[in-house]
């Protein structure tokens, strides 16, 4: 029977479970994976909610102003001269006009917008493409940060493979050297042959260490540019591509801005035309009012109410309409040559790319070709070696050799990775 300690022993271990899970470094990575953790905690993408909270307000805002519009106001007056009727004394008049030269009104006014020539849906269309626009723009910065990733996983696979390269350089090394150790005892090689095979060890393993610290340099950095940890020998996938050749299809965000911007255009021109259409409102001012606002021969506090109809219509704005539209115009013809401007250049990088593909392509074949050849000559070498024909540093110089065209071969391989993962990402096709 588990008593009450155990039972709570075993609660804490199931709730300490999803804590060590979360904190434990991260064994793989993918770069889409990579992009999102980076894009959560770049602050400028958080716009996206942002603007469209932004949106949605406005939009009430305008359904608001469609709404009559009640306002409380209070009006006092004083002027040089007022309505006053002056009659003959010997004239029989039973009433007379003489108006003060000051007034007091206090007064509600209601307005009510009844027909407002298509100005408010035009409004709310400009609010819906310009909401677009903005979020666009924050999809062209979140697309800008992948070339940020892509340097430090191409980084760190290039000094991984690098590493490898030592590691098998050390161990033929090691192996050399017992053998040359063995024919020092033997009394066929000097001692100093040894020294000469430590020696070279030495360097190796001091460049293998330097690597070892600028590897961990960048998972950190990366791990650090993430916010998330990262274990040593975390696992970084790549996508696959298909042949470095291909030229895949542009689908860049900045083509999808293009397009909302131009719609942003028109329903700027759609409201320069409403602008000029008439409008139609309606009224109602009740208050009082002295003297009586409404008649003239009342000189007393007096309650008063107005209703009405107003038109307004603009007959000429004296060409501004005309040449805000010429502006739009310019502004659209701005937007071609920009939009023109940046398929050009996404264009003129293809023939620039598949040259470059070739000329690695080409250029890793000689590497292979000349690595396979160097190890060849190392092997014999190292018969020779093993036989006491050769010193250790004919073989220490020609396994530098055989390592200088393995890392010469793993650079343009990196290289030969490097570009197309450049290529297609500038191309957005992943």
């Amino acid at each position: 029977m588990i008593n009450m300690n155990n039972k709570i022993s075993c609660l804490g271990v199931l709730f300490l479970i999803p804590y060590w899970v979360y904190t434990q470094p991260m064994q793989n990575l993918s770069l889409d994976e990579a992009y999102q953790f980076l894009e959560s905690r770049y602050a400028v993408l958080k716009d996206a909610a942002i603007l469209e909270d932004i949106y949605h307000k406005e939009i009430e805002i305008l359904d608001i102003a469609k709404l009559p519009n009640l306002q409380l106001k209070a009006e006092g007056r004083l002027q040089s001269a007022s309505t006053r009727l002056e009659v003959d004394e010997s004239m029989q008049q039973p009433f007379s006009i003489d108006q003060p030269l000051y007034s007091l009104r206090t007064f509600a006014e209601a307005h009510y917008v009844l027909k407002d020539g298509g100005l408010n849906e035009v409004q709310k269309r400009l609010k819906a493409v310009d909401l677009q626009r903005d979020l666009q723009t924050v999809e062209v910065t979140r697309f800008a940060l992948r070339e940020r990733i892509n340097q430090y996983v191409v980084g760190i696979i290039l000094l991984r493979e690098q590493s490898k390269l030592f590691g098998f350089t050390l161990q033929d090394l090691v192996t050399r050297k017992e053998n040359v150790e063995a024919s020092v005892e033997f009394g066929v090689m000097l001692p100093s042959e040894v020294t000469k095979m430590e020696v070279k060890e030495l360097e190796i393993k001091a460049q293998e260490n330097n690597l070892i610290y600028r590897l961990g340099g960048l998972i950190k950095s990366l791990s650090d540019l993430l916010g998330v940890e990262l274990a040593r020998d975390v696992e970084l996938k790549l996508p696959d591509f298909p042949d470095a050749e291909l030229i895949p299809a542009i689908n860049r965000p900045e083509t999808k801005l293009f397009e909302v911007q131009q719609q942003a255009i028109l329903a700027r021109s759609d409201l320069l035309e409403v602008a000029l259409q008439p409008k139609l409102s309606a009224y109602a001012q009740a208050g009082l009012g002295y003297p009586n606002p409404l008649n003239i021969l009342d000189n007393g506090i007096a309650p008063f109410g107005i209703i009405g109809l107003q038109l307004n219509w603009q007959i000429t704005d004296w060409k501004k309409n005309k040449l805000d539209r010429e502006v739009l115009t310019l502004q659209a013809l701005k937007l071609e040559n920009a939009q023109e401007t940046f398929e050009f250049n996404m264009q003129s990088k293809e023939a620039n790319y598949l040259s470059e593909i070739n000329r690695l392509k080409a250029q890793i074949e000689f590497d292979k070709d000349i690595a396979d050849l160097q190890g060849e000559i190392l092997k014999q070498l190292a018969a020779q070696l093993d036989e006491g024909v050769i010193t250790s540093a004919d073989y220490v110089s020609q396994s530098n050799a055989e390592l200088i065209a393995r890392q010469n071969l793993l650079v343009n391989q990196t290289e030969l990775l490097k570009t197309q993962l450049a290529f297609w990402n500038d191309r957005g096709a992943y």
